[in-house]
């Protein structure tokens, strides 16, 4: 019920998010970049990632403090290697975005996402610290590879329109 409950709370905030700002003045986001597939893509690619990425750190803490009864200080310093990979994926994927196309290195980021995603299945109750710190390590990277190049990709979609002066 609770999970219902945040869906259908989610829908009808987003449905009056979408009707203030169609009627606002001076909208946060204007509604007309909504016409661009592309910005819709990366808006929906950015929103489950985010689930995804908040998810799996909510899922990690549990495992660790619920099922392995891990420490909450050993916890917080697994997760800094989520953090400081994800950092470290983000400032790589700034660099590369400059030789590679931002599409291939975000679908690079979301491959690695993805196996990251399917080795959790590989954990137990007698994984170590060092399967979780690999996992954890992986996914960040993943994570950092990916955010940034999606991003780009869904606002240099809008280059053309704005130079236009969105008008269509």
């Amino acid at each position: 019920p609770y999970v219902v409950f945040c869906l259908f709370a989610f829908l009808v905030l987003s449905i009056s998010t979408l009707l203030i700002e169609k009627i606002a003045k001076n909208p946060i986001i204007p509604i007309q970049l909504f016409k661009y597939p592309a910005f819709n893509i990366g808006c929906l690619t950015l929103f489950a990632i985010g689930s995804i990425a908040f998810s799996s750190v909510n899922v990690a803490v549990e495992y660790m403090g619920s099922g392995l009864l891990y420490d909450r200080f050993l916890i917080g310093k697994m997760l800094s290697i989520y953090g400081f990979t994800l950092g470290i994926g983000t400032l790589l994927a700034s660099i590369i975005m400059k030789k590679i196309s931002p599409v291939i290195l975000s679908l690079f980021g979301l491959v690695l996402l993805i196996i990251s995603l399917f080795l959790n299945n590989l954990l137990t109750i007698q994984s170590g610290l060092e399967e979780i710190f690999w996992l954890l390590f992986l996914r960040g990277f993943a994570l950092g590879i990916s955010i940034g190049p999606i991003t780009a990709s869904a606002l240099s979609s809008l280059i053309e329109p704005v130079n236009s002066g969105l008008s269509a």
